[in-house]
């Protein structure tokens, strides 16, 4: 039977306000999607979430025979492989939430805490249920619904994916109809917003839009931990089928510790590898050349250097937002700019205003500063939409720090 119904999608990822690695990973495919938040110390957090994507993304290239859990125990091969060439990974895990229609019916795959809502008639329904002990409590009685939300053990989990333990994971298999939404996000999403709260701002925007305010509802109520929220309606029309990775997955530093594994080409890549922009960005041997001939003079060479990796501003780079390093100015055919960053904020939703200042690019005194201004890009047009968000009069006076 052949698949009429196929996912119009949108999602993001977003740091938080307290953690400094992105640990989670998100992916829309043409079958697939997937919410992964990865465990583990030194950075193998990171691995492991993005170890589920790229699993997760080869079988949305080869979608044919295959069974849910042939996903589960790929993942589970890949990490525990990831741990035996370096020792130091060992603890890294991840969980798994993906989603893929086929014969016409929702079928979801579930490991861990992040979760998978389906919104029908604009009602929300929880269809994953939470592998962990405080949901063993509220299954057995011992608490409430309202206790576990301070309870000291909330974050604790039953089972995760990390390549040594035995899985029993959620599969399970759905009617879905046109006009369906489905929800996939990580707990940072879903420790710090409600339930109700999530359903308003589904109800009340477009996918982009919502997506924005969940995040943003989420940074209000404190960002403890990393989001990632993708938002996909069921449609039967034709759409464009774009590959989109979210989060730790996305960064090159992070595939590059992976080589054995395949990753797809998304349209939202990270310009450069090992977070670059955190580092003085050399320029070019082309920039630098012909900086050198130019000025002649060595000493005066070097200081413009300097001074022009220490530049930014922030502009567009094809349909998305991006900081780049350097200045707004092209000499022939040189540019005395590149970009460091690119971030999953498309050019479309900005306000008039602000897709002005874009175009002409947005001058800031530091990196710090850029990735200020793209989170007040992001806000504004969220406020424009909707201004009664508490931090939408301070965002709306000024595009930079006051």
């Amino acid at each position: 039977m052949t698949n009429s119904l196929k996912f119009k999608s949108v999602g993001r990822s977003d740091v938080g306000l307290t953690r400094e690695n992105n640990e989670d990973s998100g992916f829309i495919g043409k079958n697939f999607l997937l919410v992964a938040d990865g465990m583990g110390g030194h950075a193998a957090g990171e691995l492991a979430s993005s170890t589920a994507v790229s699993v997760v993304a080869n079988f949305d290239k080869n979608f044919n025979n295959f069974s849910s859990i042939d996903i589960v125990n790929k993942v589970s091969e890949k990490i525990k492989n990831s741990i035996q060439k370096d020792i130091s990974r060992n603890g890294m895990g991840t969980t798994l939430s993906t989603v893929y229609l086929k014969e016409n019916k929702l079928n979801f795959i579930h490991v861990g805490d992040s979760r998978v809502y389906l919104i029908k008639d604009k009602n929300l329904n929880l269809i994953s249920k939470d592998q962990t002990y405080i949901q063993s409590l509220i299954d057995n009685n011992e608490i409430t619904v309202q206790e576990a939300k301070n309870h000291p053990q909330r974050s604790l989990l039953l089972q995760a994916i990390d390549g040594s333990n035995d899985l029993v994971p959620e599969i399970k298999s759905l009617d879905v109809s046109v006009g369906d939404k489905i929800l996939l996000c990580s707990d940072g999403l879903t420790n710090v917003v409600s339930d109700a709260e999530i359903l308003n701002i589904i109800n009340s925007f477009e996918a982009v839009g919502a997506v924005s305010a969940l995040i943003e509802k989420a940074l209000e109520h404190g960002g403890p931990d990393n989001i990632t929220v993708i938002i996909a309606e069921i449609t039967d029309k034709k759409i464009e089928e774009k590959t989109i990775v979210l989060g730790a997955a996305a960064e090159p530093r992070n595939r590059v510790l992976l080589p054995d594994l395949d990753f797809p080409t998304d349209i939202h890549p990270f310009i450069t590898s090992e977070f670059p922009a955190l580092k003085s960005i050399r320029l070019s041997k082309k920039i630098k050349l012909f900086i050198a001939f130019a000025l002649l003079v060595v000493p005066f060479y070097f200081g413009f250097n300097y001074w022009i990796t220490r530049q930014y501003f922030v502009s567009n780079l094809g349909e998305n937002i991006a900081i780049f390093q350097g200045l707004k100015v092209n000499l022939g055919p040189i540019s005395l700019s590149q970009p460091v960053q690119s971030f999953n904020l498309e050019t479309k939703v900005l306000t008039k205003e602000d897709l002005v200042l874009v175009d002409e690019g947005i001058d800031a005194n530091s990196l710090t500063e850029a990735r200020f201004i793209v989170r007040r890009l992001d806000q504004r047009a969220l406020c424009n939409r909707d201004s009664s968000f508490s931090f939408c009069v301070e965002v709306m006076k000024s595009i930079k720090p006051q």
